[in-house]
């Protein structure tokens, strides 16, 4: 079998791959775990039960593959958008507002904030956030805590405050008759939680 052929099958299965992961996410986003099923999500993908099922074992992989793949985008979302030259408090500043924004696009929150921890359980899901977002997180209040600018708190305490917040942030905000508004004021409201563990260049 030539490499051509290897490669339009390889190209063909990442294609139907994204395109049942997108179906997944808009439909668990949508609709919640429990009323999604996967024979739906097939056919709004374009692909077979059996192309889902030669990708993802069962429906909990599906939903862990579409949560991960959430986070992923939100860290490389905060990565390539951050202003060059920023780092500190600045770009925890800017990551931490930047994810309230990216949590409150349709369906995010739903499945990250809401039902992972349920769906995957506290530990799976906690594995996987220290991958991304709180991972990241935790590591830029022990970079500050090392410089000495955290006021000698505890980075792994303040990382689940802040993320504790965040989640009750994007809450309100998905659910405001005004989430424009409430996006803007949420970003105020967490900018006044880091500034509570801010200890200032001197």
């Amino acid at each position: 079998m030539s490499s051509g052929v290897l490669n339009r099958r390889e190209a063909s299965a990442l294609a139907t791959r994204e395109a049942l992961l997108a179906s997944a996410r808009e439909s668990f986003g949508r609709l919640g775990y429990a009323e999604v099923s996967l024979a739906d999500i097939a056919r709004d993908a374009g692909a077979t039960t059996g192309a889902l099922y030669h990708h993802f074992a069962d429906k909990k992989r599906l939903f862990a593959a579409v949560a991960e793949d959430i986070e992923a985008q939100l860290m490389a979302h905060v990565a390539q958008s951050a202003p060059q030259g920023v780092g500190g408090w600045d770009i925890l500043d800017y990551a931490v507002t930047e994810m309230l924004a990216f949590a409150a696009r349709p369906g995010v929150a739903n499945v990250i904030f809401k039902e992972a921890p349920t769906v995957l359980g506290a530990a799976v899901w906690k594995e996987i956030e220290m991958r991304y977002a709180f991972g990241g997180l935790h590591a830029l209040l022990t970079q500050l805590a090392q410089s000495g600018r955290l006021n000698g708190y505890d980075p792994t305490v303040v990382a689940g405050i802040i993320l504790g917040a965040a989640v009750q942030t994007v809450d309100t905000i998905v659910t405001s008759a005004d989430p424009e508004r409430a996006l803007a004021q949420g970003k105020d409201a967490m900018l006044a939680v880091l500034g509570a563990f801010r200890t200032p260049r001197s």
